[in-house]
């Protein structure tokens, strides 16, 4: 399971740029902060705890991010009801997944959408005063390490699948009798009915309405850089750095989740 993690969620940021959370289904909340080891988020608080008031995020519509994700060595594709996967006559529609190598992924995310911090340039100012604090107040802010989440994927149906092993595959099918599946349907249910994977390595979930899941999202932080603050990416990505100390700078874009 550590190998796992670990796996994941670098390939996840190496591919896609963007964080991913572990397990696929935690909750990750805008204004989360946390460390990071490797490309693998452990949450330690929420920024609320520190009087720090994130205000009321950009909101997009459900459905503006549905998304199938795939890892640089998998691909998949949808089949008919009656179509022949592998050798066999299907009959329910559903989804056959190659992988190429171990740890390879695929993610079917269905009425998703974006959400994101409104205004960043005011909640890091707040946390650059936070971070001048002694280290024993309960409001300081630990610069060096922590990083804040700043715009999260809110997801209605998630599946997930991850390799086993390399050269491998699966094949799933639709609950119910359909004759073609949308994955963008938020009410799509998929289960394995050939391949190997294990149960550590994948999931189909529907999430309640008050309860979305949160399988991706993207962070900043607080660099020094010569005696001032600068926002930074917490990808630490040299083309992201701004030209101006963060005190009344620009906003660095939301990079990690750009492409959703």
């Amino acid at each position: 399971m550590s190998d796992l993690k670990f796996e994941y969620t670098n390939r996840m940021y190496g591919d896609h740029g963007a964080y991913a959370a572990w397990f696929p289904i935690s909750p990750v909340r805008l204004g989360d902060y946390g460390t990071v080891e490797g490309r693998l988020f452990t949450v330690l608080g929420n920024v609320s705890t520190l009087s720090i008031d994130i205000g009321a995020p950009v909101v997009g519509p459900p459905g503006s991010a549905d998304a199938i994700i795939h890892s640089s060595g998998a691909s998949s594709s949808t089949f008919a009801a009656g179509a022949t996967v592998d050798k066999v006559v299907r009959v329910k529609a559903g989804l056959s997944v190659t992988f190429s190598t171990k740890y390879d992924f695929v993610l079917n995310l269905a009425g998703a959408y974006q959400e994101r911090i409104a205004d960043i340039p005011k909640v890091m100012r707040q946390l650059i005063a936070c971070s001048r604090l002694s280290a024993t107040d309960p409001k300081h802010w630990d610069a060096s390490g922590w990083r804040l989440v700043t715009s999260v994927l809110r997801v209605k149906n998630l599946t997930v699948l991850m390799s086993a092993g390399n050269s491998s595959g699966v094949t799933l099918e639709a609950q119910g009798q359909v004759q073609s599946i949308q994955l963008a349907d938020a009410n799509l249910k998929l289960e394995i009915t050939s391949g190997q994977i294990s149960g550590q390595q994948w999931i189909t979930r529907v999430a309640a309405d008050d309860a979305l899941f949160s399988p991706l999202f993207g962070m900043h932080r607080i660099k020094r850089f010569f005696s001032n603050y600068w926002f930074e990416d917490a990808g630490d990505r040299t083309d992201a750095l701004p030209t101006t100390p963060a005190i009344g700078a620009t906003v660095v874009p939301d990079g990690d989740l750009g492409a959703f």
